[in-house]
């Protein structure tokens, strides 16, 4: 693709000014974002998006706040995406407001875990998970079930500029992913420290937006990272055949560029997400 966003040149390429993202087309993976749901009929998606559960307090599964349809969009869409050909399912934790619960998202975990497994799609798909909070066994422990049954969760480092003391960033489990910018430097915004697996573009990452269905907009943020991972990994996947959570998260780290971010502290890794498909 050529004159391609940013964020998608960068990790088709191991240096960093290109304008061309690339990739191949995947199919047979799936991409659980759980966050506000999707803007389903979005052209991003080309029908390859669905809203499949509501475990918020909103009567409808749809996006009204925009953040769900713009990661899945950099998670899988056309023109914006990483990972195109894949199946986006939006399961809705947030109402309305944006407010959620913990239990909340503990259902929404166990009810993607529980149809990736009656579906046959076990280490096929990954997953989304675009939140932070206080530090919680229980979210932790969730995150740990899933990984164990097959489902590969990204989720963001937090953007507090300290080390990683939330949930579900700080559990070993799941690959949690710091942000970083067009100039190759740690974002000032994103947090560090040894519970991060990984770096991917964070800021200013144009995807779809909720306006129309060809709307989009400018967001930047470690969720907006994440959705790199959680399409990286869906990319992977579907590339080089079935992992575990586990594996996958390592592959990532292993093939990832090394070394070219700045401001990235102590103890904390220098790898940037790369796809190994670019140059």
């Amino acid at each position: 693709q050529a004159n391609a966003p940013w964020n998608l040149a960068r990790i088709s390429h191991r240096a960093r000014g290109s304008t061309e993202y690339v990739y191949n087309r995947v199919s047979n993976v799936y991409i659980y974002i759980l966050d506000s749901g999707i803007r389903t009929s979005h052209q991003t998606f080309q029908g390859r998006a669905i809203n499949a559960y509501n475990a918020g307090t909103s009567p409808t599964p749809s996006d009204t706040l925009g953040s769900g349809t713009h990661l899945a969009c950099i998670a899988a869409g056309e023109t914006y995406g990483v990972a195109r050909g894949a199946t986006v399912i939006g399961v809705k934790v947030f109402d309305n407001s944006g407010g959620t619960t913990v239990s909340q998202v503990i259902s929404a975990i166990n009810w993607a875990v529980q149809d990736m497994t009656t579906k046959g799609r076990t280490q096929r798909s990954t997953a989304l998970l675009a939140l932070g909070g206080a530090a919680s066994t229980a979210l932790n422990n969730a995150v740990a079930s899933a990984s164990t049954a097959g489902l590969f969760f990204a989720v963001p480092a937090g953007d507090s500029n300290t080390i990683v003391n939330t949930s579900p960033a700080n559990e070993p489990s799941a690959c949690t992913v710091a942000g970083s910018t067009i100039n190759d430097a740690r974002m000032t915004t994103s947090n560090y420290g040894s519970a991060v697996d990984i770096f991917a573009p964070g800021q200013n990452i144009i995807a779809a937006a909720i306006g129309s269905d060809t709307a989009t907009v400018l967001r930047s943020g470690t969720p907006y990272a994440a959705a790199h991972i959680a399409g990286l990994g869906a990319y992977f996947l579907a590339m080089e055949g079935p992992r575990t959570p586990a594996a996958l998260c390592l592959r990532l780290k292993a093939v990832a560029t090394q070394g070219v971010l700045t401001g990235v502290p102590a103890g904390t890794v220098n790898l940037l997400a790369y796809n190994l498909s670019g140059l």
